[in-house]
């Protein structure tokens, strides 16, 4: 039952989450102008740099969660990661004031503005991520679809709100967001509140912990993490670096966000797998989670293919809907093949999602690193940026099907190899799915 309540509402945060954040996007689109969302979409590409100074610490609960609760310790943990949450989000505002210097059209106020809103993410997760992550983990994801949907609907009024009140004003905007992040910090911790008892040490102690962390588990999971965020973003990174039009960026930017709506079902449903992963760490069945993992591919590779046809036959109705009246008549035709190129690159992104999750939960992270996300990195970024310089838009919205279908060899190789066949594999000898 408890499992069953936990998949409903993990659903159901997934996929508020999506649609709110859907509706954020399209609001920004509509009191932006073209410009200023292909902007705001490029500061969005460089946050897969800042984030690499950014590791989030609470990402060792995926495989340490159930030996933190049985030797008693998640309250010194909690404190530890709030601790070094403090670092990050001071590292991150320093990085944001440091690309709002890199000239361009626009003047200092309005780009320091913008990019302070593009980075607006990875700062709330700062302050707040490690508490959301402890809430999974408990199995109360009520309160974390919950208090996820109110903070969106109240950024979204608030948005609007001073939108109408102070038209183009990006810095009252940015400020207003920024505003309402902090105050959700707080109301994160409320569920949390006397739940587990606040560990007090010197922070000498919390170092020397971050330390540990960092240098066991957490640093691959992050660099893991961090590479496969950038590689998503290459695309546009390199468009808003090679001096195409700033237009065009927007319309790129505006068609791949539509695109990447079309996660919210496969992200919401792979959540739940990683969660009983973390979960049983240690008491680990091979052979019932080859099946498991068996049905889940089968049924991502059913759901996205379902997905892209859909997308494919309504997308001038989903385009119109998300851009009205930011896409102008001569570029509604190259609109709709950057969306149908995203599209495919993005739903073989999401088949990816239960392989990745399983492989990152059983395998050696190093191992990951070198074998998947390096080499996946290293060649993404010369097809994009090759696409970019000499392609453009269009060839970049090529290029997403050739970079995932990448990542598709390099999951399939490394799981014949580590879980399979390789003397490394945690499961020496056991039989594999493929």
């Amino acid at each position: 039952m408890a499992w069953s309540l936990h998949t409903f509402w993990t659903l159901a945060e997934h996929a508020s989450t999506r649609i709110l954040d859907a509706i954020v996007t399209i609001v920004l689109i509509r009191i932006f102008s073209t410009e200023q969302f292909g902007l705001f979409s490029i500061y969005q590409s460089w946050t897969g740099i800042a984030l690499l100074f950014l590791p989030s610490l609470e990402l060792a609960l995926y495989r340490d969660y159930n030996r933190l609760k049985n030797q008693g310790s998640l309250a010194r943990e909690l404190s530890v990661y709030r601790q070094f949450n403090y670092i990050k989000m001071f590292v991150a505002l320093m990085f944001a004031f440091a690309i709002s210097l890199i000239p361009n059209d626009m003047n200092w106020t309005v780009r320091f503005a913008i990019v302070i809103f593009a980075f607006a993410l990875p700062l709330s997760q700062a302050f707040y991520g490690f508490l959301r992550e402890i809430l999974r983990f408990e199995l109360r994801t009520k309160w974390v679809a919950l208090i996820g949907a109110v903070q969106r609907l109240v950024l979204i009024g608030a948005i609007i709100g001073v939108a109408r009140l102070r038209p183009g004003d990006a810095s009252a905007i940015s400020g207003t967001a920024i505003l309402i992040y902090v105050l959700f910090g707080w109301v994160w911790g409320v569920p949390l509140r006397g739940a587990f008892k606040v560990s007090k040490e010197n922070f000498g102690k919390y170092l020397q912990r971050m330390k540990a962390i960092l240098s066991s588990t957490v640093l691959w999971i992050h660099l893991n993490g961090v590479m496969a965020q950038f590689i998503q973003t290459l695309d546009t990174f390199f468009l808003g670096n090679l001096g195409v039009a700033l237009e065009t960026v927007g319309v790129y930017s505006i068609t791949l966000k539509s695109a990447n709506f079309f996660q919210v079902l496969p992200v919401a449903l792979v959540n739940p797998f990683g969660v009983y992963l973390g979960r049983n760490a240690g008491n680990a069945s091979f052979l019932e989670e080859a099946k498991l993992l068996k049905k889940m591919i089968l049924g991502f590779v059913t759901l996205c293919g379902s997905l892209y046809l859909f997308g494919h036959f309504f997308a001038l109705e989903i385009l119109n809907a998300v851009g009205r009246g930011k896409i102008s008549v001569e570029n509604v035709d190259l609109a709709l093949t950057l969306f149908r190129w995203q599209l495919a690159g993005v739903l073989l992104l999401c088949v990816t999602h239960p392989l990745t999750t399983y492989i990152g939960a059983r395998c050696s992270l190093k191992a990951i690193s070198k074998e998947i996300f390096l080499p996946w990195l290293i060649v993404a970024a010369i097809i994009y940026g090759v696409a970019a310089k000499f392609g453009g838009a269009l060839w970049s919205a090529y290029a997403n099907v050739p970079t995932y279908l990448i990542l598709v060899v390099l999951l399939g190789r490394f799981y014949r190899r580590q879980v399979t066949g390789e003397p490394t594999s945690p499961f020496q000898g056991k039989p594999g799915l493929m």
